[in-house]
């Protein structure tokens, strides 16, 4: 699995970096300065070389409850036979 961290801002998405696990990107993504609770982060959960058919979305709220700000997307894949 890896994990594609990306940023929403005014001018669009960009992918901050792509990172092994999901406690390296948050480690990564802290150091860099962002704040997980205020920041319009995004984290993908993908497999490398796939093409998901679907994604599972967990959204974490802001401090004051009004919207996400942080979303996790686990792409899931048909199975394999």
């Amino acid at each position: 699995m890896l994990i594609i961290v990306s940023v929403s801002d005014w001018d669009g998405h960009r992918i901050l970096g792509v990172f092994s696990s999901e406690k390296k990107a948050l480690e990564h993504v802290v150091k860099a300065g962002f704040k997980i609770e205020n920041d319009n982060l995004y984290f993908d959960i993908v497999k490398k070389n796939r093409v998901s058919k679907c994604q599972e979305i967990i959204c974490s709220p802001d401090v004051t409850g009004q919207r996400p700000t942080s979303l996790t997307r686990k792409h899931l894949y048909e199975q394999e036979n």
